[in-house]
C-alpha cells in the first residue's frame, strides 16, 4: 500500500482522486523508463562482458557505487565518470518499497561507456540515480571467469596473498605491477590437494593465452579465476578475432605444406570406434633430436633393419652395444597400440611408446626446442623426468602453458585433425575423477602412425651431422663406468650450480654439445667470468681495455691450442668482462687436476685471469696450485676428446693458432641458487670494485 502524506489525509475526495491519479502516472512513467532503458541496453549487448558475481545482489552496492571503490558514477559537476575500457553491469532489483507500488522483476542489463555517453548527463544521472533508485550499478573490471584457472608466470604466490573474495583478488592484481591475470579459491575444503580456501594466486599471462582459457571452464575446476586487461584491449582482441583466425588457418596451411619438414600421422580410436587421423609436422630444424625421435617411432624405420635394435646400438660396437628384451621383441617399434594415458583438462594429452624411443633410452633437450615457446593448443612436447632425460613419451598441448617453457622440449605442431584431440581432453570431465584428469585409461588409442613426408632436410648434411653426434655422446655415457654415470648426472642435476653449454663444429660440421657445471661455490670470480662469457651480456670491450671493440662473447672462438693428452685451450682476444684480469679462486686454486673434463683458468701469473681457459683431457697435477679450477664437463665430453685429437702426430703434438675447432653456439642453461645469493654477489661487486680502482690507479 502507498501510505498517503500528512496533507493527503485532509484533503478532500477530489484531491485524493487526484493524487491517485498522479501516483498511477507516477508508477507508469517509471515503468515506460525501465523499458526504454532495457531496449536502449539490450542493444548494446555486444559490450557485455558477463561476470558470475551477478547473480549475488548482497555482493552489490546499491547506492550507485562502483563495486569495491569509493567512485562516484558521476562527478561532482554531472559528468559521466566511466573510463573508456569500463563496461558495468545495471542490475535492477526486485521491491516493493516504492512509490508506485509497482514491483519489478529482478534483470541485469550491461552498459558500455559508449552507450551511457550518448545520453546527456541530465537525463542519465535521473534514470540512473533518480528515477530508478533502486539499482546496482557493477563495473566490470576483473572479468571474472568462474569455475576455470589460467596459467602463467606468478608474481604473487596465494599462500603469501589471502583475500576475503574474488573481487579482492582482483584488486590485488590491480595494485600490483606486471599482474595481468588471477584465480581465486572460493572453497571453505581448499581447491585441490595443498591449496586452501581464499588463496590468490597473481600472474603475468599474455592476452592470447587469457582467450584461450576464457570460458573453457567447468564445474568441476574449483578456482575462480579473471583478468585486468583493460576494456579496449579486450574489445579490440574480439573485433581481430576473425582475422586472426585467418592468419593462422594460413600459417598451419603453410607449415604443412613445408616440404623441407617431415610431416607424420597418427589415426586414433575412441572406445574401440575410429576418432580420426591427426597430423603433424615436426621441427627438425628447432629440435632435431626429439623431431627424429618422433618420426622414427611412426615411420616404422626401426623394423626395416635385421637386427632390430634402436639407431644408438646400430651405430655402436663391441661392448658398447646396449643388448635390451625390448630390441628382441616381436612387437613393431612403432606408436601403434599406445594410449593416451594421461589426460589433463585444457592442458594435455600424453601419451608415449611402449619402448625407450629411437634412441633407446635418454637423449639431451633440444637448445633450440626449449627456447620455443608453449604458448598456442596443438604444439608437441617431450615428457621427461628432468632436463636431459627424454624418452619415447610426449604430450600434445591442448592450451597455452606457459609454465612448461624452458623445461620441455617442444618438436612439432598439430596441422590437421586437432578436434580430435580435443574430444580426447574432454574425457576427463566425464571419466576423470575430479573433472580435470584422467589416468592410465586406454579409451582413447592410437591404431596406426605413419610418415606422409619424410622432409628434405633429413638427409641434409647438417640434420645428419646432429642426431649422429647425439649417439656419440649416448654411446660414450653408456661407456662410462656406473658410479661415473651417477656423480656426472648429480653434479649435472645439482640445482644450486651454474650449468652452460658450447656447441662445437670441427672442420665446419656440427660435433656435438657440451654441458658444463661451475663450480659457484669455490670459484665465483672465475663462474661469473664464464657466465658472462658465454651469454656476451657484457657487450664490447671498452676503450682502454685489452681487446677494445671485441664481443665479451664464445661464441665464434676458435680451440686455438690444443695440445694432445693435455688440454683444449679456448677464449676470446680480450681481458675480463669483470672489467679487467681478476684475482685467483682461493677454493678453486686448491681443488685438483686429477681428472679429464675439469676446467682451468690460463693466466701469465698469479691473479692474472682473463677471458681464457682449457678443459683438461687428462690428469694434469703440475697444474695444482698455479691455476684455478672452477668447472667440469658433465655432458658430451666426448665432443672434447675429438678436438683433442686434432693435435695427434702433429710436432710436439700440439696445434697452435688454429681454426678447425670452433665454438658455434653457447649459452646458459642454468644460473643456479649460489648465484642468486646475496654472498655471490658481494665477492663479484667488490671484485669489480678492486679492478676499477686498480685501472684508475694505473692511469695515474
Amino acid at each position: 500500500m502507498v501510505r498517503p502524506s500528512s496533507r493527503s489525509r485532509h484533503s478532500s475526495s477530489t484531491n485524493a482522486n487526484a493524487s491517485s491519479a498522479r501516483i498511477l502516472f507516477t508508477g507508469f512513467s517509471t515503468l515506460a523508463i525501465c523499458i526504454w532503458a532495457l531496449f536502449i541496453l539490450r542493444n548494446h549487448q555486444k559490450h557485455v562482458h558477463e561476470w558470475n558475481s551477478i547473480k549475488t545482489p548482497d555482493r552489490f552496492d546499491t547506492k550507485g557505487h562502483f563495486l569495491s571503490r569509493s567512485e562516484r558514477l558521476f562527478d561532482s559537476n554531472g559528468k559521466n565518470g566511466l573510463k573508456d575500457e569500463t563496461s558495468i553491469i545495471v542490475k535492477v532489483i526486485s521491491s516493493t518499497d516504492n512509490a508506485s507500488s509497482t514491483s519489478f522483476p529482478s534483470s541485469s542489463i550491461s552498459l558500455s561507456p559508449s552507450t551511457l555517453t550518448s545520453l546527456s548527463p541530465s537525463v542519465a544521472a535521473t534514470f540512473l540515480k533518480d528515477t530508478i533508485s533502486n539499482i546496482s550499478v557493477i563495473v566490470d573490471k576483473c572479468n571474472i571467469d568462474p569455475n576455470n584457472e589460467y596459467h602463467g608466470e606468478v608474481v604473487a604466490w596465494g599462500p603469501n596473498n589471502i583475500q576475503p573474495s574474488a573481487e579482492s583478488c582482483c584488486n590485488s592484481c590491480q595494485e600490483t605491477e606486471e599482474c595481468t591475470a588471477w584465480v581465486w579459491c572460493g572453497q571453505t575444503s581448499g581447491c585441490g590437494s595443498d591449496r586452501t580456501f581464499r588463496e590468490c594466486w597473481l600472474k603475468k599471462v599474455p592476452i592470447a593465452d587469457v582467450m584461450a582459457r576464457r570460458g573453457q571452464g567447468h564445474k568441476k575446476i574449483l578456482w575462480t579465476a579473471g583478468s585486468c586487461f583493460p576494456r579496449k584491449v579486450l574489445d579490440e582482441w574480439e573485433t581481430q578475432k576473425n582475422v586472426r583466425a585467418a592468419a593462422e588457418a594460413s600459417r598451419l596451411r603453410a607449415l604443412k605444406e613445408d616440404v623441407s619438414l617431415p610431416l607424420v600421422y597418427l589415426d586414433i580410436s575412441l572406445d574401440d570406434k575410429p576418432l580420426g587421423r591427426v597430423e603433424m609436422i615436426l621441427f627438425v630444424k628447432d629440435a632435431p633430436r626429439a623431431a627424429e625421435n618422433m618420426r622414427l617411432m611412426c615411420s616404422g624405420e626401426l623394423d626395416r633393419k635385421a637386427d632390430r635394435r634402436s639407431i644408438t646400438d646400430r651405430n655402436s660396437s663391441g661392448s658398447n652395444a646396449l643388448t635390451t628384451t625390448a630390441a628382441n621383441s616381436n612387437r613393431p617399434r612403432t606408436l601403434v597400440g599406445s594410449t593416451f594415458y594421461r589426460i589433463i583438462d585444457q592442458f594435455i594429452d600424453q601419451t608415449g611408446a611402449w619402448f625407450d624411443g629411437a634412441f633407446n633410452g635418454n637423449f639431451d633437450d633440444d637448445i633450440g626446442g626449449l627456447a620455443l615457446m608453449h604458448n598456442r593448443s596443438g604444439l608437441l612436447s617431450m615428457a621427461n623426468a628432468g632436463p636431459n632425460t627424454n624418452g619415447g613419451h610426449f604430450s600434445i598441448v591442448v592450451a597455452p602453458a606457459p609454465h612448461l617453457n624452458g623445461h620441455y622440449t617442444i618438436f612439432g605442431e598439430v596441422v590437421s585433425g586437432l578436434e580430435h584431440v580435443m574430444t580426447i581432453n574432454q574425457l576427463t570431465r566425464t571419466r576423470g575423477t575430479d573433472g580435470r584428469e584422467l589416468l592410465q585409461s586406454d579409451a582413447a588409442k592410437i591404431t596406426g602412425c605413419g610418415q606422409v613426408r619424410r622432409g628434405t632436410y633429413v638427409d641434409s648434411i647438417e640434420f645428419k651431422a646432429i642426431i649422429k653426434a647425439e649417439i656419440d655422446r649416448i654411446i660414450y655415457y653408456r661407456s662410462l663406468a656406473n658410479a661415473e654415470r651417477t656423480r656426472l648426472d648429480n653434479l649435472r642435476r645439482n640445482e644450486s650450480l651454474p650449468l652452460v653449454f658450447f656447441e662445437v663444429a670441427i672442420d665446419g660440421l656440427y660435433r656435438g654439445r657440451m654441458d658444463l657445471v661451475l663450480l659457484a661455490d669455490v670459484a665465483p670470480l672465475a663462474t661469473e667470468n664464464l657466465l658472462l662469457l658465454a651469454t656476451g651480456e657484457a657487450g664490447l670491450a671498452p676503450p682502454g681495455h685489452e681487446g677494445a671493440g671485441l664481443n665479451y662473447h664464445l661464441k665464434g672462438a676458435y680451440y686455438y691450442r690444443i695440445i694432445d693428452q693435455f688440454i683444449d685451450q679456448t677464449g676470446v682476444s680480450t681481458d675480463s668482462p669483470l672489467g679487467g684480469l681478476f684475482l685467483d679462486d682461493a677454493g678453486g686454486l686448491a681443488l685438483q687436476h686429477d681428472r679429464p673434463g675439469l676446467l682451468s683458468m690460463a693466466n701469465i701469473g698469479p691473479n692474472t685471469n682473463g677471458a681464457h681457459f682449457s678443459t683438461v683431457v687428462a690428469p694434469a697435477p703440475h697444474l695444482n696450485g698455479h691455476y684455478v679450477v672452477f668447472g667440469e664437463v658433465v655432458s658430451g665430453f666426448n665432443v672434447a676428446l675429438e678436438v683433442n685429437k686434432l693435435s695427434k702426430g702433429l710436432p710436439n703434438n700440439e696445434l697452435l693458432n688454429s681454426k678447425r675447432a670452433q665454438i658455434i653456439n653457447c649459452g646458459v642453461l642454468r644460473r643456479g641458487a649460489v648465484v642468486e645469493s646475496k654472498g655471490y654477489k658481494d665477492i663479484i661487486d667488490r671484485e669489480k670494485t678492486r679492478i676499477l680502482a686498480n685501472r684508475k690507479s694505473n692511469r695515474r
